[in-house]
């Protein structure tokens, strides 16, 4: 048996997690002492975008420890299944490493077992959706090479752009000089953000927010051409359920038959906002709908 793991950051539908059993390594979001772990034990997505919009003091994230990853990798060895672990980009955290370090601690006491860990170079819906991949994979019956064999080559099939409604979010979080935020706020300015390489890439910039959910389609449109059929797409945003569903509706337009809804979590949430918007559009494996 196979055992899956991710850190929390994959933002995966709680009834998603739920079905396939997927074990979760927590982030903490810190406010100065206080520190909680989202989603799983005492600050969910709804509470944590609440207290964003109710205070000045700006969350912290924390990645998870080895000792994390450990404890929750040794049932599943001592019962005799193998682990296959997800992580967000290590270009944004070391959980990453925290799990190499956890698999160096645990591999010579299980030698029998396999402890495979993934880099998925993606964060929040991105890294989800390899996740929920995985899932489906190792549903039908895949092995942990035949799902590596799919997952490995199709960490840059796919396109993802983001915006936010208020850079106030991005200047608290100190993605953004409060002079710089105070300008692109005056203009209305909504910066156009994409991910390759695992590392965020500015596309471009636009004034008003109709602008920048236009600017998003066109983007996600070029990039997949006239191949719609061969994608999947997912309307995305922190906390704006409305622009989900708006986002979702000009998909939809677009032509791609099967558009999901999913929700920025805490995690990258801490660095965005609570009014963040974005779609992404992903390869179908083996050219199949795995939704």
């Amino acid at each position: 048996m196979v055992k899956l793991f991710s850190d929390s950051d994959f933002d995966l539908p709680q009834d998603l997690i739920e079905k396939y059993d997927i074990g979760v390594i927590p982030f903490g979001i810190s406010y100065g002492d206080e520190t909680y772990y989202q989603g799983y034990y005492e600050l969910n997505s709804a509470d944590f975008y609440e207290r964003c919009r109710e205070t000045d003091a700006w969350p912290k994230t924390s990645q998870p420890v080895a000792s994390q990853y450990e404890d929750l990798f040794r049932p599943a060895l001592e019962n005799g299944d193998d682990v296959l672990c997800f992580c967000i980009t290590s270009k944004f955290s070391g959980s990453y490493q925290s799990a190499v370090m956890a698999k160096e601690n645990l591999q010579p006491e299980f030698p029998g077992r396999r402890i495979e860990l993934f880099d998925t170079q993606r964060c929040t819906v991105l890294h989800g959706y390899t996740v929920y991949q995985a899932c489906l994979l190792l549903e039908s019956g895949a092995t942990i090479d035949e799902i590596l064999s799919v997952l490995v080559p199709m960490k840059e099939d796919y396109c993802v752009l983001i915006s936010v409604d208020s850079l106030e979010y991005l200047r608290k979080g100190g993605r953004l000089g409060k002079a710089g935020a105070l300008a692109g706020s005056l203009l209305n300015i909504k910066p156009i953000i994409g991910m390759r390489n695992g590392e965020l890439i500015p596309y471009s910039k636009v004034r008003g927010k109709k602008n920048a959910v236009a600017e998003i389609i066109k983007g996600i449109n070029k990039f997949v051409g006239e191949n719609k059929n061969d994608y999947v797409a997912i309307s995305f945003t922190s906390d704006i359920p409305e622009d989900t569903e708006l986002i979702a509706r000009e998909l939809t337009k677009n032509g791609f038959e099967t558009v999901h809804k999913w929700e920025i979590g805490p995690v990258v949430g801490a660095h965005v906002g609570p009014t963040a918007f974005a779609a992404a559009v992903f390869k179908k494996y083996a050219g199949q709908n795995i939704f």
